[in-house]
């Protein structure tokens, strides 16, 4: 009797305390939405992401949205495939959401964030280098064990220059990511 109710009692090892901390790297595409807004230019990225997160609060809420906090900040570096080659980069702080009461083997997050981002090349409609951005979307763990977990992650992006200098152009994108912590 007491072995069954061990079996059923889940590891405290996948449950998060706050300070619990890992690394993230991420790697994908994404593409604007010509016609989105004001967005006009087709561009296509590849990027690398390396990110530090951290649990910021105890779980917490009703059945089926119970879940903690944690703060991701991460540094992306773009190829940018389309219209002109080179890089953007740029620091991103970001605030997620992690459901725990879902599944053991998965924990789908909601996340949003944003930071200021470096474009290199002469966007058409981008007046400045000097950008920033905001982005929302979501994500799903899938653990991997040995502490690690396997990410993939959908985000709308919006970069401009806030309306700092004319044109403002911004670039609403898509961004669709896949990774693992550790």
């Amino acid at each position: 009797m007491i072995f069954v109710l061990v079996l059923l009692i889940p590891p405290a090892a996948n449950a998060a305390k706050v300070g619990d901390s890992n690394w993230v790297a991420l790697g994908g595409y994404g593409f604007t939405h010509t016609n989105l807004g004001r967005t006009n230019v087709w561009v296509d990225t590849a990027f690398l992401a390396l990110g530090y997160e951290r649990v910021a609060s105890e779980e917490f809420g009703p059945p089926l949205l119970k879940g903690y906090y944690s703060v991701r900040v991460e540094v992306p570096v773009h190829y940018i495939i389309a219209p002109h080659n080179g890089l953007m980069t740029g620091i991103n702080f970001i605030g997620l959401w992690t459901l725990t009461d879902v599944s053991q083997e998965y924990k789908p997050y909601f996340l949003a964030g944003g930071g200021p981002v470096y474009i290199g090349p002469n966007i058409p409609g981008m007046s400045k280098h000097l950008n920033g951005n905001y982005m929302f979307g979501m994500g799903v763990d899938f653990d991997a064990g040995f502490s690690r977990k396997i990410k993939l992650e959908y985000r709308f992006n919006h970069i401009s220059n806030g309306g700092q200098k004319e044109p403002n152009v911004p670039l609403n994108s898509s961004r669709l990511m896949v990774g693992f912590s550790f």
